[in-house]
């Protein structure tokens, strides 16, 4: 009998992790889906067979793009749900993504992280803030861009748009913004829904926090010049006022963490005490954020990451240039 929902789960290497996720599944009060997992490395998913249903595809390389539009086309049902190997959804959270395609107009669902973490260092608190901060940060209801640790979206809409853009392979990285702008380029609504959530549960540390920055940078910088130069109009990023709103204080704070480390070469310490307290200024809004939850000296912390975390990202760029000048 056909299900309701597809869930297609890309798996890269982690099967602690995979098993956290389908686990997350079984528990849920919705049962009427089908697992997909696309499996991109050659490791041995046999016993979780024993203890879960999903169907196990692969593919011999590692890209995402590719490992979630193959599952999508082996998909059976409407409303195709991503959820990445590294995250959890709560009880009543595929239930309510149905509810929400059944009872409204829409084409896409995006569901937000919890702003409690499964692991409770400060690295993993950290990101899990700044995941759910980017969610509520958005002033509207609907939403031109899309993050596919948990998105649901209609099969047809996701197959007219082309699915997930393979040329993203490179960083593991972006394809999800690239494919929302795209959904809501081509005339498709997305809605944010706040109470529909879902938990990221990989333990991160500050070198990889760091990592990752710095891979994004080098990712969004070199496929956006690479899709703006594109002879091929449907390939081009689009960005939205809402993303300007959000790009200008980011680049802002590059300005200042650049004047903040050039002041200390010159040794005007009041000019990197400026360009620092300017750069928390810039960020009160995270700062305000995390205050309803943490204590001082978590935000303390949290503005030195932060500070950091924009700075390896904006080298990430510069690498990024630099890959899109030699290709």
């Amino acid at each position: 009998m056909k299900n309701k929902i597809s869930i297609v789960i890309p798996f890269h290497k982690d099967v602690k992790l995979l098993e956290k996720c389908l686990s997350g599944i079984s528990n849920s009060s919705f049962n009427e889906y089908e697992i997909i997992v696309v499996n991109d490395t050659s490791k041995d998913l046999s016993h979780l067979k024993n203890e879960f249903d999903f169907k196990e595809l692969s593919i011999p390389e590692t890209n995402v793009s590719k490992a979630r539009n193959k599952g999508v086309k082996e998909a059976e049902n409407d409303i195709i749900l991503f959820i990445d190997e590294d995250v959890v959804v709560k009880e009543h959270t595929i239930k309510k993504i149905y509810e929400s395609f059944e009872n409204e107009d829409i084409d896409g669902l995006q569901p937000t992280y919890t702003t409690e973490s499964y692991y409770k260092n400060f690295a993993s608190r950290f990101k899990n803030y700044y995941l759910h901060f980017r969610f509520w940060l958005n002033p509207s209801e609907f939403i031109s861009s899309s993050d596919t640790f948990c998105f649901a979206v209609k099969k047809d809409a996701f197959e007219s748009v082309s699915g997930f853009d393979e040329d993203f392979f490179a960083s593991y990285t972006c394809e999800d913004e690239d494919l929302g702008h795209r959904l809501n380029d081509n005339g498709y609504k997305i809605k944010l829904d706040e109470n529909i959530q879902a938990m990221h549960v990989k333990k991160e540390t500050v070198f990889s926090l760091l990592e990752m920055e710095f891979g994004t940078g080098r990712s969004m910088s070199h496929q956006f010049l690479t899709k703006k130069l594109s002879s091929d109009s449907n390939r081009t990023m689009q960005i939205s006022q809402n993303d300007i709103g959000t790009m200008l204080p980011i680049l802002a704070s590059i300005f200042f963490i650049y004047g903040f480390f050039l002041s200390l070469i010159l040794n005007r310490l009041y000019l990197s005490a400026f360009s620092f307290l300017a750069f928390s200024v810039l960020n009160y809004k995270f700062l305000y954020f995390l205050s309803r939850f943490e204590k001082i000296s978590f935000l303390i912390f949290s503005i030195f990451m932060h500070f950091s975390g924009l700075f390896f990202a904006s080298l990430g760029s510069l690498f990024g240039i630099s890959d899109f000048l030699k290709s």
